[in-house]
């Protein structure tokens, strides 16, 4: 085997533990990258030209993902589109329930929904006040309790 073929076995190798580990540097992958017989220029090569595809296969997947996002978005407003002309039609023909070869259309019962489109035009009688309480550790009590070698509980979990 030459060393093109090594290093491609190698790498493969790598791809698929890494895959494997969900990109986690595992003991094992670093054992396979430190027993590759090259020296460390070689080494330093071999990782940037895996960082190199990492990021390309970030960036691959990110233009996908906003193409797929572009798409989501399209089909649910054409969706609305047509249920919209849908229930415009059933208006204006006053059905309240339609029975079609495959379809069944039926209008239910919903409660008022109220849309508010700039809060700050409400009138403040029909607004209320949340009020939550949190309580925060302060590190640097603790911190200060130690080193003063005050007891603090259980220290061993800080």
């Amino acid at each position: 085997m030459n060393i093109e073929e090594y290093m491609f076995s190698q790498k493969q190798r790598i791809d698929k533990l890494l895959f494997e580990s969900e990109g986690v540097f595992t003991d094992e992958i670093n054992k396979v990258i430190e027993e590759l017989e090259l020296d460390s220029k070689s080494k330093i090569l071999l990782l940037v030209e895996k960082y190199d595809e990492q990021i390309s296969l970030i960036k691959t997947r990110e233009e996908k993902l906003e193409i797929i996002t572009k798409k989501i978005a399209t089909a649910t407003n054409s969706a609305e589109w047509w249920r919209t002309k849908i229930d415009g039609l059933m208006k204006i023909n006053k059905f309240t329930e339609l029975h079609l070869d495959e379809y069944h259309l039926k209008y239910k019962k919903l409660p008022a929904k109220v849309e508010i489109t700039n809060d700050a035009l409400v009138p403040d009688e029909y607004k209320t006040t949340k009020t939550t309480e949190s309580t925060t550790t302060s590190k640097t009590k603790i911190k200060e309790d130690i080193l003063a070698k005050k007891s603090v509980p259980e220290q061993n979990y800080y």
